[in-house]
């Protein structure tokens, strides 16, 4: 895929990562403003971090053939 080619290879590491955290912030510390909304966005940061991800190691294993 050609956006592999643009990105920093630890890019989106960066994102899963930074995704759980806010997940487990907004979920611990319940009284910050729009918790509820920074869960929602870090769940889906997280699943499109892993579906992306899982495209790059698909893309690098066909490059390799």
């Amino acid at each position: 895929m050609w956006i592999f080619t643009i990105l920093p290879s630890w890019l989106l590491p960066t994102i899963f990562f930074v995704g759980i955290v806010i997940y487990l912030v907004a979920t611990t510390l319940k009284v910050l403003p729009y918790a509820q909304l920074f869960k929602y966005l870090s769940v889906a940061a997280i699943f499109l971090t892993v579906y992306l991800l899982g495209a790059k190691w698909v893309d690098d294993h066909w490059r390799k053939l």
